[in-house]
């Protein structure tokens, strides 16, 4: 499950080489890349997250045999909090009309930006848009509606079919 070698100089977790960001160094990146490129940027980070969840979906059927919703979602939020991007709670899903209401604890983009004027949290906006774009196999948008960057108490992401 996890592999580490400061001889070599990685970190291996479910077979895959990961790096490890502080909250501080991930909050440097990100405002520098805003800082530099403008609000744009945060379309961006929300393209980088649609990529990796669409693209995590099909590594974790190929990879683990994870197919069904509730694997796919459980073997997400077990990952991901492991990583330190956050604690997820599946707060409603309804299959039929493909709408997902989730919520994250702690999540990384929204403690490196504490007392934010807007939503912090386009990766993780992208990345959830991408895992119910791959599992409902039909494009989806996702609207962050609470964020701990505007003082919430978690950030929270509605995700429904586009129109």
């Amino acid at each position: 499950m996890l592999e580490v070698s400061p001889e070599k100089g990685i970190l291996i977790l479910h077979g895959v080489r990961h790096v490890m960001l502080s909250v501080q160094s991930f909050a440097a990146l990100c405002t520098t890349l805003i800082q530099g490129f403008g609000a744009g940027m945060r379309a961006v980070l929300y393209d980088a997250g649609f990529r990796t969840g669409h693209d995590f979906v099909g590594y974790s059927a190929r990879r683990f045999g994870v197919e069904r919703l509730e694997e796919v979602l459980q073997h997400i939020i077990d990952g991901d909090a492991l990583e330190g991007w956050g604690r997820y709670e599946v707060v409603s899903v309804d299959r039929q009309q493909r709408r997902v209401v989730i919520r994250v604890y702690n999540s990384i983009a929204a403690r490196a930006f504490p007392q934010s004027e807007q939503p912090a949290c386009d990766f993780l906006r992208g990345y959830f848009a991408g895992i119910f774009t791959a599992i409902f196999d039909q494009p989806v948008r996702c609207e962050e509606t609470q964020c701990m960057a505007l003082g919430n108490p978690f950030c929270e992401f509605r995700i429904e079919p586009e129109q």
